[in-house]
């Protein structure tokens, strides 16, 4: 399902308006209504940020990783102002290479071997969300002190 499928049925099944549910989701009603179409330019859902994506799950009540696994593969989201320091591909290399000294790794990477490629974009999309709070926490901390 896309992001605009998924807001469309919660609010079908709990019966909220489109209003009601931007105030669940502290988010404005506008922007609900433009999630919930497509984007006219490229005739695709909106790509909302992983911030409106942890909004729109605590709104209905679901943890993000059970939102971003019912999500279309192809569904696209961002994570701000956030930029990864390495690249997925880079991620990879550098996995493979410890596998060599960590039993377990060279396990997960054989598991890996036999996912489909829809598989693999939904396990990305969760390796970037952990990757993503990993930062946001060192973040927050480094401003603690």
């Amino acid at each position: 399902m896309t992001i605009n499928e998924i807001i469309k049925q919660y609010r079908k099944d709990n019966n909220l308006s489109l209003r009601a549910f931007a105030e669940k989701a502290n988010l404005s009603h506008s922007y609900i209504s433009a999630l919930e179409k497509v984007d006219p330019r490229t005739n695709k859902p909106i790509a909302p940020t992983y911030e409106v994506l942890k909004q729109l799950s605590k709104a209905m009540g679901k943890e993000i990783q059970d939102l971003v696994n019912v999500l279309d593969s192809d569904q696209e989201f961002t994570f701000g102002n956030i930029d990864p320091v390495l690249t997925t591909d880079q991620k990879i290399i550098n996995l493979i290479e410890r596998s060599n000294e960590n039993q377990n790794l060279l396990k997960v990477l054989h598991l890996l071997e036999k996912l489909n490629d829809n598989d693999i974009k939904k396990l990305i999309k969760l390796i970037n969300i952990l990757d993503y709070e990993d930062k946001e926490k060192e973040k927050n901390d480094t401003e603690k002190l």
